[in-house]
């Protein structure tokens, strides 16, 4: 099964998967907040001031939590009597350059809504933080 650790683990997943293999796909969301524009425009103004304000803070603290319980399950996967492995890096390149290019796909679909220009902002961040990605979605 493919599956996010941090979610998988406090499952028990291990109990009838109990080899697991580190593939590195890519970043793992396991929370968040969303709000859609019906419910955004029916809140206060100071809530939204709020909300937005707070954000920033949010993301990166939400970041931290969920980096921290994907270090703590995986370092106890050992005790509960998983093996864990790592792909080697050829093994995911060489997948990685089977995918179809789902990025293009979905700029094509929403180019009327600026797709194109927040693919290339959010590959450009990548870049920024210092992350070489496997796939240059705005590249392809």
């Amino acid at each position: 099964m493919v599956t996010i650790l941090t979610g998988a683990f406090p499952n028990k997943h291990y109990e009838v998967a109990p080899y697991v293999t580190l593939v590195g796909l890519g970043a793992q969301m396991t929370g968040g907040l969303g709000i859609n524009k019906d419910v955004w425009d029916a809140l206060s103004d100071d809530v939204r001031q709020v909300l937005t304000e707070l954000g920033d803070a949010y993301t990166v603290a939400h970041a931290q939590e969920v980096e921290a319980r994907y270090q703590s399950f995986l370092s106890q996967l050992p005790d509960v009597g998983s093996t864990v492995t790592e792909l080697p890096a050829a093994e995911v390149d060489a997948w990685a350059k089977t995918m179809p290019n789902l990025a293009a796909e979905w700029v094509e679909a929403n180019a009327d809504d600026g797709a194109e220009e927040v693919l290339a902002a959010y590959m450009a961040k990548v870049r920024e933080a210092g992350i070489d990605p496997r796939i240059d979605w705005a590249g392809q």
